[in-house]
């Protein structure tokens, strides 16, 4: 069995702009920062999958995902959550049609009702137990990425951290 989840590539300077943007926290306390090679928006997860069924899965994926267009996330703001008890920094983004869409079908070709209450983000970084952590400033307005491809990855747990394995990528119309 492989874990699996698909997920919109993240352009290199976008996120060099997210690393950046680590400065505007002020932190007393350990937190373990995702490093850039792992920044990402999950679109789906798909969760452990047979890897003799993965072949045919790449290709249904590619009729699935057939006619999507590229299309411009806005970042919105950097949050704690979950809210009740944080333990992980996000950079959210708006609310996204294009994203809901595409969110929808992959969700109905895995026979899962879609969440209705999609918050798109990345994950910037995790912590334990308390941490004090504060955004010093507030965020620069208005910066907006481009999607153009969504990203089949394996995720393997290590105490070390998860890593990510790319198994196929599948281009975004123009």
């Amino acid at each position: 069995m492989k874990r699996l989840f698909l997920a919109l590539e993240l352009p290199q300077y976008f996120k060099e702009k997210l690393i950046a943007d680590r400065s505007l926290f002020l932190i007393n306390g350990p937190v373990r920062w995702v490093s850039i090679e792992n920044l990402h928006v999950t679109l789906f997860f798909i969760g452990d999958f047979n890897e003799l069924m993965l072949d045919k899965l790449k290709e249904e994926l590619n009729l699935v995902l057939n006619n999507q267009q590229v299309f411009e996330l806005e970042l919105d703001k950097l949050v704690l959550m979950p809210k009740k008890r944080p333990y992980m920094i996000w950079a959210q983004f708006k609310p996204n049609q294009e994203f809901n869409e595409m969110y929808k079908k992959v969700a109905l070709y895995f026979s899962q009702k879609p969440n209705h209450e999609i918050i798109i983000h990345t994950t910037l970084a995790r912590f334990k137990g308390y941490t004090d952590i504060v955004l010093s400033q507030p965020l620069p307005t208005e910066i907006s990425v481009q999607i153009k491809q969504v990203v089949l990855y394996e995720s393997k747990l290590k105490p070390s951290g998860v890593e990510y394995f790319l198994l196929k990528k599948y281009k975004l119309s123009n």
